[in-house]
């Protein structure tokens, strides 16, 4: 390819760019791992320690953790459902054997 297509080409696409409006995003950070309520604890520490460096705005600090309560919510919900479900099911076995 010669020089001069490359310039047009590097043009076309600058062109392109600037009336598509498309804002690029900054590469997806790691996957955080919230699995159970020690690790939604962890990343809510994370989150507080960002805030306090200056690492994360203080607005944005909240909702994140915020967003980790929700989580760490859920979770619980669905581990009390499993219990109870766990303890129906010993109190059928128990009336069964009667």
């Amino acid at each position: 390819m010669t020089d001069s297509k490359k310039d047009s080409g590097t043009k076309l696409t600058q062109a392109n760019e600037e009336q598509s409006n498309i804002t690029l995003l900054p590469p997806p950070s790691k996957k955080i791992a919230l699995h159970n309520p020690n690790e939604v604890r962890r990343e809510m520490c994370d989150v507080y320690r960002s805030m306090k460096t200056a690492a994360i705005a203080p607005a944005d600090g909240t909702k994140l953790v915020y967003v980790l309560g929700e989580i760490l919510k859920a979770y619980k919900v669905h581990v009390q459902d499993e219990k109870l479900e766990a303890i129906e099911i010993a109190m059928k076995i128990r009336e069964q054997l009667k």
